[in-house]
């Protein structure tokens, strides 16, 4: 079985952007015979970060691999598929014109009985005092060349002391392998989502009693 998992891109814009480019077509953009050919024929699987330059006519002009899934055929197919079917509106500076602007995105390709998981997951403790979120935490995080959290952009949100504390410990706890990119003068970049649940702690000795 082949496995692609499309991840929710980030945008990386100048603060002269008033809206950064944005995906129309995220939900159908890949699909499982989508998978680099070359790479399924090789039972390759991995994850493949990318920076995608998209054009002020919501076309993609550039795709850098910011973190390589250590097969050439994956990478490269990788890149290839999101030229080919990807589809944007573009950004929009702050007069309201479309111009050029970047979006990062990452896709895990698993294939056969390989199981590759570009989700993070982390069980955060509460005061037994504290009410946990409804549903979990979500967020996205950025690796540097070291496999070391940078940024972590929260995507569905606890309330700001929640999810202060779960990028605080998502930094100090979590690292990958350290990624390495496409070329020598691409900056290397991981990209992983974080899920986090809760849970209450127990009530001190003696503080559930009259």
């Amino acid at each position: 079985m082949i496995f692609p998992t499309v991840l929710a891109l980030v945008a990386q814009h100048p603060a002269s952007l008033a809206q950064p480019p944005r995906l129309l077509n995220q939900t159908t953009m890949v699909q499982p015979d989508d998978y680099p050919a070359r790479a399924a024929r090789q039972d390759e699987s991995g994850i493949v970060s990318m920076r995608l330059t998209v054009d002020d006519h919501g076309r993609v002009t550039n795709c850098a691999v910011t973190e390589s899934s250590g097969s050439t055929a994956l990478d490269a197919g990788t890149c290839t598929l999101l030229r080919r079917k990807a589809r944007f509106a573009p950004a929009l500076n702050t007069n309201g014109s479309p111009v050029s602007g970047t979006h990062r995105e990452m896709i895990a390709w698993s294939i056969g009985s390989a199981t590759i998981s570009p989700v993070l997951e982390l069980m955060l403790t509460l005061p037994p005092s504290q009410t946990p979120p409804p549903a979990p935490v979500t967020a996205r995080l950025y690796f540097n060349a070291k496999g070391r959290v940078t940024e972590c952009e929260i995507v569905e949100s606890g309330g700001d002391a929640v999810d202060e504390a779960a990028c605080k410990i998502a930094a100090a706890k979590l690292s990958i392998a350290p990624p390495h990119s496409g070329s020598s003068d691409v900056a290397p970049v991981g990209i992983r989502d974080l899920k986090v649940a809760f849970r209450l702690a127990p009530p001190a000795s003696g503080q559930d009693r009259p």
